[in-house]
């Protein structure tokens, strides 16, 4: 029945159509009335069609098959001994109804939540003869986007902290809150700002939570995706719109293709970009207790690039390197020892050259998260970073700079922070903390792009 959609469709109106013998419909072949009901665009009149008469309900309901294919007009395909039929009405229900997201924790909210997931997770998308992403789920989630707040209000809430379903979803979306010709407002940013600055060691700046760090705190990305936005979206900013405004639509960020998995691994070019304070302006952020309405002028030196390569056979020297990089971070202490040794045979290597303004290498690893809100495919993602130096006989110890962050499933965006890595560090890792507060750091993002470096700038900064 089509309660769903038409309310004042009733038990006695259905029972009356069941008697109806309409000389229109009720003599037609059963097929005929079939073919005329997939032809039917409107749900409503879908609805209405199916209680002309006893043949025209039949019609629609006697098999799947009608609503078959109308789930597969809007929907990616489901398994085959799916009840269509309720899948259908129920998705088009919640979304059509929306809802008003003012922190994940009502009722509507939840239910919009759960049918956005299950699209999610059932998206296969691919790219179409244009080079764009295409996927129906795809289309019935920006639709859902552009009617309802999900995108528009993201951390409206200020002090409240979202559900971590809705932080989760909103972070998986962040390609679309990026688009600029979606003109998603930027809400908050003082509130995200504070948190991109936010000294590791506390636990709202921690970006791996829970027993083993293996809970992402989506509400500091959702910061971190928020940081980013407000510099790269916004024309008034001067700081990236213009720099990311030029890029080619191949170069911006991108909703991933295929399904979600756990397939760890990392793309071969990626582009982001890092922001930095003033010491003494983290030093304040660190140190105040409640949000300011002040906005510091975050520094900001464009994009980097990077071409990565895995790695088969670690040599030593990278091992020791991210023994200090565990040493320094907050994410790589508290970790049972039977869990450490499954992470650091499941972790993936990489070697690294890219253009920051200068030429660098980099070292990368990676290890598989588990599941987060029923979304596969997270990763931890571990860089340092060093840049070419002529003088220095051994580039591992000299300016070294570490980047903690996680990869997005779906493998298209990693978020995450930056901070100085101190070679001389200790093994109890109780390395001098910045002005009392934790090592100096910042926020940084990467996106993945079809193209890497311009060769021909990494050979003249090396010149």
């Amino acid at each position: 029945m089509c309660e769903l959609y038409s309310p004042e469709v009733t038990e006695k109106q259905l029972s009356k159509a069941m008697a109806t013998q309409d000389r229109a419909f009720y003599t037609l072949p059963h097929e005929l009335n079939k073919a005329i009901a997939l032809f039917i665009e409107n749900d409503i009149d879908l609805c209405s069609y199916q209680l002309v008469c006893k043949q025209t309900y039949y019609a629609v309901n006697s098999d799947q098959s009608v609503w078959r294919e109308r789930f597969l007009g809007l929907f990616e395909r489901v398994p085959i001994d799916s009840n269509f039929k309720t899948k259908y009405q129920v998705r088009r229900k919640i979304l059509r109804a929306g809802a008003t997201f003012t922190g994940g924790y009502t009722k509507k909210e939840r239910k919009c939540l759960l049918v956005i997931r299950e699209l999610i997770l059932g998206s296969c998308a691919y790219k179409d003869k244009r080079n764009e992403v295409a996927s129906l789920n795809y289309d019935r989630l920006l639709s859902f986007c552009l009617s309802t707040n999900i995108l528009k209000d993201v951390l409206l809430g200020g002090n409240m902290k979202p559900d971590p379903l809705l932080a989760i979803t909103q972070l998986l979306l962040t390609p679309w809150c990026l688009e600029l010709n979606l003109n998603f407002p930027t809400w908050s940013f003082p509130n995200s700002q504070q948190a991109a600055y936010l000294d590791s060691k506390v636990p709202e700046g921690q970006i791996f939570q829970g027993r083993n760090n293996q809970r992402v705190n989506a509400e500091w990305l959702l910061h971190i995706s928020n940081f980013f936005k407000y510099h790269m979206t916004r024309e008034e900013e001067y700081s990236l719109f213009e720099e990311f405004d030029s890029l080619d639509p191949s170069e911006k960020p991108k909703m991933w293709t295929g399904r979600l998995g756990d397939v760890p691994g990392l793309a071969k070019c990626w582009k982001g970009s890092y922001a930095f304070l003033d010491a003494t302006d983290v030093t304040y952020l660190r140190r105040t207790q409640f949000i300011s309405t002040d906005i510091f002028i975050d520094n900001m030196d464009g994009f980097q690039t990077m071409i990565l390569d895995p790695i088969a056979n670690v040599p030593v020297a990278v091992k020791l390197l991210f023994e200090l990089f565990d040493r320094s971070s907050s994410a790589g202490k508290g970790i049972e020892r039977s869990v450490a040794k499954e992470m650091d045979r499941n972790a993936l290597y990489f070697e690294s050259s890219g253009y920051d303004h200068h030429p660098f290498d980099a070292c990368i690893r990676v290890h598989p998260l588990p599941p987060q809100q029923g979304f596969p495919g997270w990763q931890r993602f571990s860089m340092v970073k060093y840049f070419h130096d002529p003088t220095s006989s051994n580039p591992f110890v000299d300016d070294l700079w570490a980047y903690e962050g996680c990869v997005l499933p779906g493998g298209e965006m990693i978020l995450g922070r930056w901070f100085y890595l101190d070679p001389n560090l200790p093994a109890s890792g109780a390395g001098v903390s910045f002005a009392g507060s934790g090592p100096y750091s910042g926020p940084f993002i990467f996106w993945k792009t079809p193209n890497g470096p311009c060769p021909e700038a990494l050979t003249q900064a090396q010149e």
